[in-house]
């Protein structure tokens, strides 16, 4: 089955993909080409297939909420061979999601981003999101911060976080008594004992 081109449009989405199916053998060989416009972070569970690349697919529909991919392009190569694989190649995926009022639940336990504006890249096993601005507690906003997952398919994925943020007062806190952090204790500071503003600027992996 070869698709030259095919359009979907509906209130102000759109989507056109392209490729082919090869079902000669017992495993499809199988390329496709799909970009969209005007889509929400919903619409990715439709469009990404149950089977391909499941732990990829599970991490991204689940912790990828709310807002508007303004744009989105990916590529899917399957070959015949990688049913026998125990982890897709690399380039098996190749995807790009640009967004707006996105948010990403990036641990459980821990406040989601919220109001996220930046792109997403990903291949078949890793993720890395690049973050132009988002919100974080009440009044904490990153101004520049990188996501990145190297191996999705992990029992218990590493998750890299770096980012530039400006924060004031009981924000402090929170951030300083985040699970992965937990320095607030050791530091002797409660919950409304601090009144500023603060910059943070750093990383942490967990």
């Amino acid at each position: 089955l070869h698709i030259k081109q095919a359009d979907l449009r509906s209130t102000g989405r759109m989507i056109q993909t392209n490729g082919y199916v090869n079902w000669a053998n017992s495993h499809p060989d199988l390329q496709v080409q799909i970009k969209g416009s005007g889509l929400s972070a919903s619409d990715l569970d439709a469009l990404w297939p149950v089977g391909l690349s499941p732990v990829s697919r599970a991490w991204v529909t689940q912790n990828l909420n709310d807002g508007t991919i303004q744009h989105a392009r990916a590529r899917i190569r399957m070959k015949p061979e990688y049913a026998l694989l125990e982890r897709f190649p690399d380039d098996a995926i190749d995807a790009r999601f640009d967004f707006t009022g996105l948010t990403i639940d990036y641990k459980s336990g821990n406040p989601p981003l919220k109001d996220v504006a930046g792109h997403v890249t990903l291949n078949a096993n890793a993720l890395f999101a690049q973050i132009d601005k988002a919100n974080l507690l009440e009044q904490t906003i990153i101004n520049d911060g990188q996501v990145e997952i190297a191996d999705l398919l992990a029992e218990n994925p590493h998750i890299g976080i770096t980012l530039n943020a400006n924060t004031k007062d009981d924000d402090i806190f929170h951030i300083l008594a985040l699970p992965d952090i937990d320095v607030a204790d050791a530091l002797n500071i409660e919950a409304g004992g601090i009144r500023g503003n603060a910059i943070i600027e750093g990383g942490i992996g967990f």
